[in-house]
Parts: structure tokens; C-alpha cells; sequence
């Protein structure tokens, strides 16, 4: 009888595992972790969306995460000679915030930004350097460098706390952050910064737009998955820090794409920074991307 019993609870551990565990509040002194939703990954080098800074100082106004307060500025970038087919410059006031920059050439070219650096448009392209504001770009056709041709450029800039034009401010006291890579393994997360301190705690809850909760199956593709964390640790300037935030991403044909991070950087002693960054797609694995079954009833 002994016997039967052991081999009956064997039975059931062995399906809980086969089934994945239910995602629940991990604790931060439990070296394991729970395997639900494990085919989401967070994991990846997590940038500023404007190439400057992570970690950002907030202006003293509401603003938009990553962006701060914009101003736009239309600024003369200089003519097109006669004979050149090729132009370059530099905006006056940077960080410039991704997709905002416009470049026209007299009336005939207009050029904008895709959001990664390239100018693309009718009758030419170029690339933009958000951080450092310098632009160029080459014409497509003789035609356009006929006569001489004005060239005007239009573009939306990150400010500091104090309104200059000089860029952002850092949100951290001490080093400078300009990029985290997060490694995840289930709802633990480890941060570690570009100056080596690191950042230990976990995903606290996850959800998507379609209403798939706790379970390690695929949600349904165009999906959004949110899942939010948080972690602490002491920074390269010696100060304990709590990050708190959410981080994001699309299901997308098997891809896991659009992965953002966004949260708040708080240092013990009240100075708090703001976090905006992006990372590369990866693929979702093909195991979990089947996992996710559809029942029929005949009629």
C-alpha cells in the first residue's frame, strides 16, 4: 500500500512539472524560480530611445518618458551648390529625439527620420546622429543640384532640469548610466549597469492585451506582454537604489519584438531619475510557441 501511494505522489509531482509552474510573488531570498511565462525574455542590453543617457534627471515640467520637454527649432543647415549631390552639418542643440527630424531641400526634397538614424524620402537619403546632432545626406539624381538650393532642417531636442539645450541630465549621483543589460531567468532579474553595479529582484506580475495570464502558452500573435519588476542594489557611487518599472514587448510571428524598459531610478535620500530604454528583438522558442491549443465542439 506504502508503495502505491509513493508512486501515485511521484505521478502528480511529475505533472505539475510537465504542466509549468503558476506564476505567483517570488521571494528575494528563494535561489529558485517559477518556469510560467519563462518564454518570455526580457533579457537584453537596454539603451536610451534617444542615444544619450538611460537614466535621465526629470525636468522640472511633466514630460513624455525618454523624451523630457521637446522644443522644435528650424534652423538653416546651409545651401547645395551647383554640381554637389552630398551635404552635411550640424543641428545646434542635441540630444535629438528619434523620429522628429525633418530635412528639406528647397522645395523638390524632403527627407525624414525612421526613428534608427536613416533619412529617407523623395530624391534622396541620409543619416542622423541623435546624440551628437550631426546630419548628411546624399541626392539621388544630377537634377536637384541645379542653381543653388536652400537647406532647412526641423527637429525636436531632449532639455536638463534647468531648460538649457545642452542634453539631459543624469538621474544618478556619481557615474553616469548609459545602458543596463538585463538577464531574466523566470520572474528573476538581475540589472547590471555599464559602471558594474548590480541591481537583483524580479517580476512581480505580467499581463498582455489579450487577457493571457499565468500559464507558459503563446498569446496570440500582435499581442502586447507587460510584465512589471523591480530590483535594488548599490550603485558605482555607493548609494543604495530601488529601480521599479514595467517592462514590454509585441508577439509578432513568432518574435518577440518592440522590447522596451521603462521605470523610475530612486536613490536612497530622495534623488530619483527616469528610465526609458529599448533592446533588440529575439525569437520566441518553438516549444512555448505551440504550446498554445484551440477546442472545437461539434455542432
Amino acid at each position: 500500500m506504502k508503495r502505491i501511494l509513493g508512486i501515485a505522489m511521484c505521478a502528480v509531482v511529475a505533472a505539475g512539472l510537465m504542466a509549468g509552474c503558476e506564476w505567483s510573488t517570488s521571494s528575494e531570498h528563494n535561489s529558485s524560480w517559477n518556469d510560467s511565462y519563462n518564454w518570455v525574455n526580457f533579457s537584453g542590453t537596454y539603451r536610451s530611445a534617444a542615444g544619450g543617457m538611460l537614466v535621465t534627471d526629470y525636468t522640472s515640467t511633466p514630460s513624455t518618458p525618454g523624451a523630457t520637454n521637446t522644443y522644435t527649432a528650424t534652423e538653416s543647415g546651409g545651401v547645395l551648390a551647383g554640381g554637389s549631390l552630398s551635404a552635411s552639418g550640424k543641428a545646434s542643440k542635441h540630444p535629438i529625439v528619434p523620429k522628429s527630424f525633418t530635412l528639406q531641400v528647397g522645395s523638390d526634397v524632403s527627407l525624414a527620420d525612421d526613428g534608427s538614424g536613416t533619412l529617407s524620402g523623395n530624391g534622396g537619403t541620409g543619416t542622423v546622429s541623435y546624440d551628437a546632432g550631426t546630419w548628411s545626406f546624399t541626392l539621388a539624381d544630377t537634377q536637384w543640384a541645379q542653381g543653388r538650393r536652400s537647406i532647412t532642417i526641423a527637429y525636436a531636442y531632449q532639455v536638463g532640469n534647468s531648460g538649457s539645450s545642452s542634453g539631459s541630465k543624469s538621474g544618478s549621483s556619481g557615474k553616469a548610466i548609459y545602458s543596463f543589460v538585463v538577464a531574466q531567468q523566470g520572474e528573476k532579474l538581475t540589472i547590471t549597469d555599464n559602471n558594474g553595479a548590480t541591481y537583483k529582484g524580479h517580476i512581480s506580475n505580467l499581463r498582455s492585451t489579450s487577457g493571457v495570464a499565468s500559464t507558459n502558452s503563446m498569446p496570440r500573435d500582435g499581442d502586447v506582454i507587460v510584465a512589471s519588476f523591480s530590483t535594488s542594489g548599490t550603485s558605482a557611487a555607493g548609494k543604495q537604489v530601488t529601480i521599479t518599472g514595467t517592462f514590454q514587448g509585441n508577439v509578432a510571428s513568432s518574435v518577440f519584438t518592440g522590447r522596451t524598459m521603462q521605470g523610475t531610478w530612486i536613490e536612497a535620500g530622495g534623488k530619483t531619475g527616469d528610465i526609458n530604454g529599448t533592446t533588440t528583438s529575439v525569437a520566441i522558442p518553438v516549444a512555448a510557441a505551440t504550446t498554445e491549443t484551440e477546442t472545437t465542439t461539434a455542432e
